[in-house]
């Protein structure tokens, strides 16, 4: 981002995919002018018992032909959005998970018979509804 009449220039590298480097730039100029931003949340990985990770598994369907896919590897509950890689999510609570690559996190929703129908995805200050379909 360039700001020629205050002589100021932020650039923002990385050599990761995920590193949303729109938000840090965006965040840093925000800095730079004393204005509001708001600092990532510190999460904490909760200890809950894995078993219940079986039932998270499956394809939820942001929009069509996009999915997310969660599937369980041995004690890893794992997430891959459709042409993007796969990645772990972690708990946060027994429905709450969020990922350490990026800044997003799932909440896994039950319906009235206890099976998980949806999940919301929180990211970029959005909160989307998405629908289990496998």
């Amino acid at each position: 981002m360039r700001f020629p009449e205050e002589m100021a220039l932020i650039i923002v590298l990385s050599n990761l995919e995920t590193t949303n480097a729109y938000k840090i730039g965006s965040d840093l100029t925000a800095i730079l002018f004393n204005q509001k931003y708001e600092l990532a949340k510190l999460r904490t990985v909760a200890s809950i018992d894995t078993k219940i990770y079986a039932s998270y598994a499956g394809e939820y369907e942001l929009a069509p032909g996009f999915t997310i896919t969660v599937s369980q590897e041995k004690e890893k509950l794992m997430a891959q959005a459709t042409g993007q890689g796969k990645f772990e999510i972690y708990p946060e609570t027994e429905t709450k998970f969020f990922y350490k690559v990026v800044d997003a996190q799932i909440s896994f929703i039950k319906n009235d018979k206890s099976e998980v129908s949806h999940l919301i995805l929180y990211q970029n200050g959005q909160e989307i509804t998405v629908k289990r379909i496998k």
